[in-house]
């Protein structure tokens, strides 16, 4: 990757946050995700209402030459359009870039990265919309869901029981097999049966409908046996988050929304995952 075609994507990814940012925090569970009512009409200051002009609108360097003030009112803009940008903006450069560790360069190269991508900025919506509401749109799931039957479609097939998993050479002591479908299918009945579990377990009070349904579609995206992977990283980073707030004396007034340790695990695991699973097994002395 070049340059000039890095700088691009990363742009790009920022456009993708301003827009991601506006969508999170206009959505109404009222009404249908992207609803021209929900995200239509010019960006405003969230104090003054003085509409934004497209100098204003520039991803990053508009925040950053404002010192994050509106020019109107001078009132602060709250730092999130920055990191929402920055957050969307890295995921669309590095995506492409891990993408290449799994697929190489494949004939479909272009058209999975560019899945992927889109699956992680839905994600990086649903972790905003969680955060603000506690929930997590079935919009938002459900295209998750359509991007991994595409992705699945497109992957090349695994010609051996070591490809196709994040696991490596560990995958068939999990029970992976040849069969892509079965492996798919095997991570859309772990994972929703295992949140939805959970679910009944808590009443519904330590484990939302929605984290299921996002588990489901994670489950049918990764596979099995990554899906446990994934699973148990978003449960570690969820405790971490937790013990972190707990050992500063931070008493939460509601619970941890869980779909940010999903997404989050979800990028980790495409990232970093036999990095990760090599990690793991070197610590029983299993290489």
């Amino acid at each position: 990757m070049t340059w000039p075609s890095g700088i691009f994507l990363f742009f790009l990814g920022g456009a993708f946050g301003s827009f991601l940012n506006v969508v999170a925090l206009r959505y109404d569970p009222e009404r249908f995700l992207f609803h021209p009512k929900v995200i239509g009409g010019r960006s405003s200051c969230p104090h003054c209402r003085t509409k934004l002009g497209a100098h204003e609108l520039i991803p990053f360097l508009s925040w950053l030459w404002q010192r994050g003030k509106c020019r109107s009112c001078s009132k602060r803009i709250a730092v999130r359009y920055l990191l929402v940008e920055l957050s969307a903006g890295f995921l669309t450069l590095l995506t492409p870039f891990f993408a290449l560790k799994v697929y190489s360069l494949t004939a479909y190269f272009p058209l999975l990265a560019g899945l992927w991508t889109a699956v992680f900025l839905l994600l990086l919506l649903i972790t905003l919309i969680d955060l603000r509401l506690m929930l997590i749109p079935d919009e938002a799931t459900i295209i998750i869901l359509l991007l991994a039957l595409a992705i699945i479609w497109f992957s090349p097939p695994p010609f051996a029981l070591t490809t196709g998993s994040f696991f490596g050479s560990y995958a068939p002591l999990l029970g992976y097999s040849e069969n892509a479908i079965a492996n798919h299918a095997w991570g859309l009945l772990f994972s929703a049966g295992f949140f939805f579990l959970l679910y009944l377990l808590t009443r519904g009070r330590g484990m939302g409908f929605g984290d299921v349904k996002l588990a489901g579609a994670l489950g049918i995206l990764f596979g099995w046996p990554d899906i446990l992977l994934l699973t148990m990283l978003a449960f570690v980073s969820g405790s971490v988050i937790g013990i972190y707030f707990w050992a500063r004396g931070a008493r939460l007034k509601k619970l941890l929304p869980f779909g940010p340790f999903l997404a989050f695990a979800a990028f980790l695991l495409f990232a970093y995952g036999p990095e990760l699973v090599r990690v793991y097994f070197s610590l029983f002395g299993a290489w």
